[in-house]
C-alpha cells in the first residue's frame, strides 16, 4: 500500500479549494503550508483557476511533482471552510496525513440535501423582491419564478450543460415566466420580479475572487475570473433580451 505523503494531502486540498471557487492567493497558502509541514528542503505550489501544480524536495531524495486539471468550478464555502480546518488540524500535528486525506476525501459527500438548497434559493429570491421595493403580488410570482428557476437548475444539473449556456437560458426562462405568470395571475411589476430572479445567476462572487486575486498580485487568475464573470453577465444579459424578444408586444 502506497504511503500517504503531504504532497498528496497538498494536491487534494488544492483541488477542492479550486473546485470551491476560492481565490489563488488561498489555494497556494494551503498548498506550501502542507508541503512546508512535512519538513522538505524545499517546496513550491502554483494554483490557476483550471490547474494546480506542486513541487516537493525531501532531504536525500529526488524532487516528486504533480499535476491537477480542474475541469469543474462552483461556490462551495462550506468546503472551503473544512479545508482549512483539516490544514490547521494537519500543521499542528492533530492529524496526520493519512487521516488528513481521508478527511479530505470525504468533503465532497457532507453536501446539504436537495431540498433545503431549492427551498433556501426560493427564499433567496423571494427576499430579493422585498429588499428592491416589492409588494404582495411582486413576492407572489416572483416565488413562482423561483419555482420555475429550480426545476430548471434540475434538469440542467443532470445533463451537465454549459454553465455560459445555462445561465443565458436560464434568464430568458426567468424573463418568460416573470412575465407569462403575471399576466395570468396578479399584476406585479414585472422588471422587479426579473431583476430579483436573476440574482442567482449573477456572477457576484466570482467578480470579487478576481479582484481579491488582483490584489494579492495573481495577475493570470485574476484576469482569467473578470473575463469569466463579463462572459456570464453578458450571457445573462442576452437571455433577457431573447426572453424579451420572444414575449413581444406582451409587455
Amino acid at each position: 500500500m502506497k504511503k500517504v505523503t503531504h504532497l498528496d494531502v497538498a494536491m487534494l486540498a488544492g483541488e477542492i479549494l479550486v473546485q470551491s471557487g476560492s481565490e489563488t492567493h488561498r489555494v497556494e497558502d494551503t498548498m506550501t503550508r502542507i508541503l512546508t509541514h512535512a519538513h522538505s528542503e524545499s517546496t513550491n505550489a502554483f494554483a490557476f483557476t483550471t490547474g494546480i501544480f506542486a513541487t516537493q524536495t525531501e532531504v536525500g531524495k529526488e524532487a516528486q511533482t504533480l499535476i491537477r486539471r480542474i475541469h469543474t468550478r462552483t461556490l462551495n464555502l462550506n468546503a472551503i471552510a473544512q479545508v482549512n480546518d483539516i490544514s490547521r488540524k494537519l500543521c499542528t500535528d492533530v492529524l496526520d496525513s493519512s487521516q488528513a486525506l481521508e478527511a479530505l476525501k470525504a468533503i465532497p459527500n457532507q453536501t446539504y440535501p436537495r431540498w433545503l438548497h431549492d427551498v433556501s434559493l426560493i427564499l433567496l429570491i423571494s427576499g430579493f423582491s422585498i429588499l428592491l421595493g416589492g409588494k404582495f403580488p411582486e413576492l407572489i410570482v416572483t416565488s413562482l419564478n423561483a419555482g420555475l428557476l429550480v426545476l430548471f437548475f434540475k434538469v440542467t444539473d443532470k445533463i451537465d450543460a454549459n454553465p455560459f449556456i445555462r445561465s443565458a437560458l436560464g434568464a430568458t426562462l426567468i424573463t418568460l415566466g416573470a412575465s407569462l405568470i403575471q399576466l395570468i395571475t396578479l399584476k406585479a411589476q414585472t422588471d422587479i420580479v426579473i431583476i430579483s430572479s436573476m440574482m442567482p445567476l449573477v456572477p457576484g462572487v466570482i467578480i470579487t475572487t478576481a479582484i481579491r486575486d488582483t490584489l494579492y498580485g495573481d495577475y493570470m487568475a485574476g484576469t482569467s475570473r473578470a473575463v469569466e464573470a463579463l462572459v456570464i453577465a453578458a450571457s445573462v444579459a442576452i437571455g433577457v433580451g431573447m426572453g424579451l424578444r420572444l414575449l413581444g408586444g406582451l409587455l
